[in-house]
């Protein structure tokens, strides 16, 4: 099952569109389906923004193959690398005017705004190291701690985007609000988009 598993890991999901387009008067529906979608993904909330657009979660730490309930790793290569190593996902969501230009952007009141906006959803890994951990390829019991044992401080890292789950999450929030996909990254690609 593993090796399966590994040999269907350049298979993973590689992303796909990560933006939601919601029209004009359908923020306030799209804002809370972004919330639902990633509450759904058993994400808590870190900081949710209305005025100004923003949804963080808080760090998610799953196992990977060992824990086929959660849903955070998107495709067999990401459930991989999450059983290997020990990694956590946080995903963004930044709602923006789609017609407004990037510097004004930031004054928009987007509770009040009736034009279209743009939801880009991003998504990181971060691995997690404990100091001093020694790992022994000769045996489990070999392995050892060096310096202040009593310090369970773990270090996290920024271990790249995880263009899957981003991927995954806009086609939710498109789905529980009943709007269109973006392309995401090219900002001049936005008003191009889709019904899904």
């Amino acid at each position: 099952m593993v090796v399966l598993m590994l040999l269907l890991g350049g298979c993973a999901a590689g992303g796909g569109r990560s933006a939601v387009l919601a029209p004009a008067s359908r923020y306030a529906e799209t804002f809370e389906a972004a919330k639902e979608e990633l509450v759904s993904r058993g994400f808590a909330l870190e900081r949710v923004d209305a005025r100004g657009g923003l949804i963080v979660s808080t760090p998610v730490s799953t196992a990977g193959l060992a824990t086929p309930w959660t849903h955070t790793e998107i495709g067999a290569g990401a459930e991989v690398d999450s059983f290997l190593h020990r990694d956590r996902r946080r995903v963004t969501v930044l709602f923006e005017p789609a017609d407004v230009d990037p510097a004004a952007a930031e004054q928009v009141d987007l509770r009040y705004y009736d034009g279209p906006i743009v939801a880009r959803v991003s998504a990181t890994r971060e691995r997690m190291h404990r100091p001093g951990l020694r790992l022994s390829s000769a045996g489990v019991r070999l392995t050892s701690v060096s310096g202040a044992a009593e310090q369970p401080e773990v270090v996290t890292f920024d271990a790249g985007a995880d263009a899957g789950l981003a991927a995954a999450v806009a086609r939710g929030i498109a789905r529980r609000a009943g709007v269109g996909l973006v392309d995401a990254p090219d900002e001049t690609a936005v008003g191009a988009g889709d019904a899904g």
